[in-house]
């Protein structure tokens, strides 16, 4: 029988200087607003200069400030979930990065456990945020299983995309617990089943095997989550950028913004694909604030694309992925050529300007 979401303290609670798997210990990115070059916006979007008393977006420990907010569920703003979000697709599209996403739940996890009243509401709160809906669990000491139902419709991928939440539990239960613990998923609603559920055991035991994507089918993959309309559950924006964290350090970011160029410059055939419902489509797949056209005068073709970035998803690490597939969209377009420049807003957060450039 499935107990509900009652808060229950966990019994031995891990001490703030308890300390293990040191060697798993990894730098944490940080957030530097002069990592990229501001330049100066032509005259014609003068409205869209950066104010002169506004100062750089100062260098933080982004992943422990993401990580407070979640466990305290201080989030100010949910995304809307009406498309696959990048970052899952790439995480399910190989073992290392498999691995790379489980590795880096897990760091969160035990962080997220300090960071919270150690309660298994509060692990509990935390996967909501996630955007996996209602959840349950069944525990008996160092077994159990977690249970949750995501609000989205028939998005069957024929993958288990949910290996960082199995890291993040993991990492939690294993701080409470003074020793590690193994969580995987044994079903997940985009792989066709009912619900996403994860098993919890104290000693190792065998994943389910999960496919390698070749290129084709990752760039399919991605094409297709930005299309898939299925979802309608919500993401805190805190959750989705610290979800995102790991894809954005180097040398991944790299080989990330290259496949995020290419998976663009495949989908745009014509002008026809930059088209407002479109934008919203990348605005939700990649957590932005807003995804704007904007069009001379009288005019059906776009002059122009801005990009609206959240405060805490304003540094270089963030901006890499949606931007490499922006300028893939544009670049995809026949006789037009695309070209960047950032500023920092009024709302201390980066705005993306990208202009159409004609190409005869």
């Amino acid at each position: 029988m499935q107990k509900r979401q009652v808060a229950k303290t966990i019994k031995k609670p891990l001490s703030r200087s308890a300390k293990y798997n040191k060697n798993n210990n990894k730098k944490r990115p940080h957030a530097h607003a002069s990592n990229i070059q501001n330049k100066k916006a032509p005259k014609s979007s003068a409205r869209h200069h950066r104010s002169s008393n506004v100062t750089e977006i100062p260098a933080i420990d982004i992943e422990q400030l993401l990580v407070n907010r979640i466990s305290r569920n201080e989030s100010e703003l949910r995304i809307p979930r009406k498309a696959l979000f990048i970052p899952e697709i790439m995480y399910a599209s190989s073992t290392n990065l498999r691995e790379l996403a489980f590795s880096n739940g897990l760091s969160a996890g035990r962080m997220m456990y300090e960071s919270s009243d150690k309660t298994m509401n509060a692990l509990l709160t935390i996967l909501e945020q996630a955007g996996l809906g209602q959840v349950l669990y069944h525990l008996f000491e160092n077994t159990g299983v977690i249970t949750a139902k995501p609000n989205i419709n028939e998005p069957n991928i024929k993958e288990r995309i949910h290996t960082y939440e199995a890291g993040m539990i993991s990492g939690f239960l294993g701080a409470s617990a003074h020793h590690n613990m193994n969580v995987y998923e044994t079903h997940c609603i985009y792989n066709g089943n009912e619900m996403c559920q994860f098993k919890i055991t104290e000693l190792p035991s065998q994943a389910p095997a999960n496919r390698n994507m070749d290129s084709s089918q990752l760039l399919n993959s991605i094409i297709g989550g930005i299309r898939n309309k299925n979802h309608n559950g919500h993401v805190s924006e805190e959750y989705f950028l610290l979800y995102s964290l790991p894809l954005t350090v180097p040398p991944i970011s790299e080989g990330m913004s290259k496949v995020m160029y290419l998976a663009a410059k495949s989908m745009s055939a014509s002008p026809t694909w930059l088209s407002e419902d479109n934008m919203k489509l990348i605005e939700e797949s990649f957590g932005l604030r807003s995804v704007k056209l904007v069009k001379e005068h009288k005019g059906k073709t776009p002059k122009s694309i801005i990009v609206e970035y959240a405060h805490l998803g304003s540094s270089s690490q963030f901006l890499s992925l949606s931007q490499s597939f922006l300028h893939g969209l544009v670049d995809g377009m026949k006789n037009v050529k695309a070209t960047s420049y950032v500023e920092l807003g009024s709302k201390n957060n980066y705005i993306l300007y990208i202009q159409l450039n004609p190409v005869k």
